[in-house]
């Protein structure tokens, strides 16, 4: 015999939507079995990181994950396991970060974004909220990610930006940035470019898009217009874009590329220096790690039939989050 559903005066409260459903669509959604009810959301989450400890709940301080874990518990009086496609670490920010949760509450995903933003403070906001398959997992189903690192390069410094952009005085040389970078597009051991090595997996991940461009302006949520293209290319502009997608990512990979990419483009090494520093296989020979301030976790990008793929296809992709592991690319 089925169980019958019933919301509690809180959940009416906090979506008056569901009280005014149609009686047939209200019988629909009050008579399935309970186990029925459960369904997987995926939601896509823009933050300012400034003032979090990084994506993963930490015990000295706020995390993106526990602000969101609340934020979900007072809205649906359940406590949800979250998976994040990345774990972003202290002061990263982000533009296309994915997570993923199970849930009973029949709130519709069209409701439940601004739903549950309500319940969220102004520098986390959810972009847009999917009901998908049973079994999607951010993390494990993520093939490719794509990260921002932004350079404002003026001679004098935004009070505006310092929290979003490393600023450099002297005028770098995109170019020879440019080609630097694109010469690390492939399959390579990166342990050049990583904090933290020997790590507990591998250090081999796949590069399959780096570029550096010269910009006018930064789209903060361009997430479907990258601001590299070519409308917004300005030689003169204030901002350097360095974009780079692989299938995985190493601790502070990222912000060690954009650290040795400074010395490029100020002159002081070849723009052949960033793939000999990879073939050396040593961070010693690397630049500075760049501070997080200047990086974004922009896109993730999954597989059309993720949700029925086969354990072992899983493999294809470089599983950055070990649960013991540091963070990935912050």
């Amino acid at each position: 015999m089925h169980q019958s559903w019933h919301p509690s005066p809180q959940q009416l409260l906090r979506c008056p939507s569901i009280g005014r459903r149609e009686p047939a669509l209200q019988q629909r959604f009050y008579s399935r079995p309970v186990n029925d009810l459960s369904r997987t959301l995926k939601l896509t989450i823009a933050y300012d990181g400034t003032a979090y400890c990084g994506w993963q709940t930490q015990p000295n301080g706020v995390s993106i994950q526990s602000t969101l874990m609340q934020a979900i518990q007072e809205f649906t009086a359940e406590t949800p396991v979250l998976y994040a496609a990345g774990r972003t670490d202290a002061g990263v920010h982000a533009v296309g970060q994915v997570v993923s949760f199970s849930t009973t509450s029949p709130v519709p995903a069209a409701n439940f974004r601004p739903a549950l933003q309500r319940f969220l403070p102004d520098d986390i906001v959810i972009r847009q909220v999917e009901e998908v398959a049973p079994g999607f997992h951010a993390q494990f189903h993520a093939r490719l990610k794509t990260y921002h690192y932004l350079f404002h390069n003026a001679p004098v410094w935004s009070p505006f930006y310092r929290q979003y952009a490393l600023w450099h005085r002297t005028r770098l040389d995109e170019s020879a940035m440019d080609f630097a970078i694109r010469q690390i597009v492939g399959t390579f051991d990166f342990r050049s470019l990583e904090t933290q090595w020997p790590n507990r997996k591998t250090s081999v991940r796949t590069v399959v898009k780096a570029s550096v461009k010269r910009i006018r302006n930064w789209n903060l949520l361009g997430e479907n217009g990258s601001p590299t293209e070519e409308s917004k290319l300005d030689p003169e502009g204030e901002f350097l874009c360095m974009e780079i997608t692989a299938n995985g990512f190493l601790y502070n990979m990222v912000r060690t590329i954009a650290g040795t990419l400074i010395h490029i483009g100020r002159g002081k090494w070849g723009p052949e220096k960033l793939r000999e520093i990879v073939d050396l296989q040593d961070r010693r020979r690397a630049g500075e790690t760049a501070p997080a301030h200047g990086l974004y976790l922009w896109h993730v990008d999954y597989a059309p039939t993720t949700q029925s793929l086969p354990a072992g296809d899983l493999l294809s992709a470089a599983v950055d989050d070990d649960p013991l592991a540091p963070p990935d690319a912050g």
